[in-house]
């Protein structure tokens, strides 16, 4: 085997190897896009339920209207309790809108927060460690 077909070969073990841990998804679920989530029924009747009625200023919240990006969720704890954290903005409009949820690790529960210049919202009703994991980093 030449040097070239070694290096190209170590090279590919390599990726192989380095990618294997991003992905592999977290535990319960973690690593997971919003938009992929809100594809199974028990997650949007969650999301549904939490946004309740919104206003025209809100309307991008629908499940069936968000496009704004998000990245990939996170496992966080409190309490005791496993959630998984996600978040999204208002499509070109990021800076001035977004919204941070957790999701009980079966999808049925799900807490959130809108953060807007001068205006935090909650919604579901999450208790005050809760709000902090959703509004915390």
């Amino acid at each position: 085997m030449s040097v070239r077909r070694l290096s190209f070969a170590i090279a590919g073990a390599l990726a192989l190897m380095l990618t294997a841990p991003a992905s592999a998804q977290a535990p319960n679920g973690g690593g997971r896009y919003l938009h992929d989530m809100l594809k199974q029924p028990t997650y949007r009747e969650a999301w549904t339920r939490m946004v309740g009625k919104l206003g025209p200023r809100e309307a991008w919240l629908k499940a069936d209207q968000l496009s704004g990006p998000g990245g990939p969720s996170t496992i966080v704890t409190v309490g005791g309790q496993t959630f998984e954290r996600v978040d999204t903005c208002k499509r070109h409009d990021c800076g001035d809108n977004r919204f941070y949820a957790l999701f009980s690790p079966d999808g049925s529960e799900a807490l959130g927060v809108l953060i807007q210049p001068g205006n935090i919202r909650f919604f579901g009703q999450p208790s005050e460690a809760q709000q902090r994991a959703l509004v915390g980093p």
